[in-house]
């Protein structure tokens, strides 16, 4: 009868306490580009891969496509936001594999969908 008075259980996850990476974290991403900019200021886009999935845990972001990673780095130095239009994520952060500092933004597949 008084089921409202019950407390509601936190649900138990390992992305960590961030609301973005749990958010962040098993989305199917349609396609990943890297922003490359070069020594005169010009800002261009190369296409990493298609149909792949965001991997997001505590300590480590990984960005997986075509079931090869392209991307991954630590949480600690990283920086990460949506999009404005919500159809996708940005992610800085040095790279674990080739150690330089790079921009990468997956576009999610499906983003209407909740």
């Amino acid at each position: 009868m008084f089921s409202f008075f019950r407390r509601r259980q936190k649900p138990t996850d390992n992305s960590g306490g961030d609301p973005l990476l749990r958010k962040m974290d098993g989305k199917e991403l349609a396609y990943v580009t890297e922003r490359i900019r070069d020594d005169s200021g010009t800002v261009t886009e190369r296409v990493l891969g298609k149909i792949g999935r965001l991997n997001a845990r505590p300590d480590i972001i990984t960005v997986v496509c075509d079931g090869t990673p392209v991307f991954s780095c630590d949480t600690a130095g990283a920086e990460y936001g949506e999009l404005m239009s919500l159809a996708g994520v940005i992610i800085k952060g040095t790279d674990r594999d080739s150690g330089e500092y790079r921009t990468v933004v997956a576009y999610y597949q499906y983003w209407n969908k909740r």
